[in-house]
């Protein structure tokens, strides 16, 4: 049986996502725009469709919470979309690394990983960018491990 806390480890990242794709894609009206928010919708959707309002109610305040702990102080507006966009990517990967968290090729959140890939890819070639998105990573997951997510999940960096 699966945990809330399980639960919200896996809605995380596509909430987090979310978040980098609303504030970084240049045309939200796109079709590719629209398509990685439905496959994100359908990530979280998916993981809590199985409980009742109350329940999904529930899991979707603690992803919440746990959202605004990885990416509240980014809200100033100072750290570029792409160095958080880049940290989030930096997150998943510790996490489906280890296997602690396995995303299968056709699930919904691999596709809209997969969509968002080429735009991280740019982010990578810039050093500065590159090395500050580690360091955000780090410490992201740091702060998610002290908030009970993701034990025993080592940082790639």
């Amino acid at each position: 049986m699966i945990t809330d806390r399980q639960r919200v480890e896996m809605t995380l990242f596509p909430m987090l996502m979310m978040d980098v794709l609303i504030n970084g894609v240049d045309d939200p009206a796109s079709d590719e725009a629209k398509q990685t928010q439905n496959l994100l919708w359908l990530a979280t959707r998916g993981v809590i469709m199985d409980l009742g309002m109350r329940e999904q109610k529930k899991i979707m305040r603690r992803t919440k919470r746990a959202h605004e702990a990885v990416l509240g102080e980014y809200r100033d507006g100072e750290a570029s979309i792409a160095k958080v966009s880049l940290f989030v990517f930096y997150v998943i990967q510790a996490v489906t690394d280890c296997d602690y968290l396995v995303v299968p090729d056709d699930a919904p959140l691999r596709q809209a990983l997969d969509m968002m890939m080429p735009s991280l890819l740019e982010a990578v070639e810039v050093d500065r960018i590159n090395a500050s998105a580690k360091e955000g990573a780090r410490k992201a997951l740091k702060l998610l491990q002290e908030m009970g997510y993701f034990d025993g999940v080592a940082s790639l960096f």
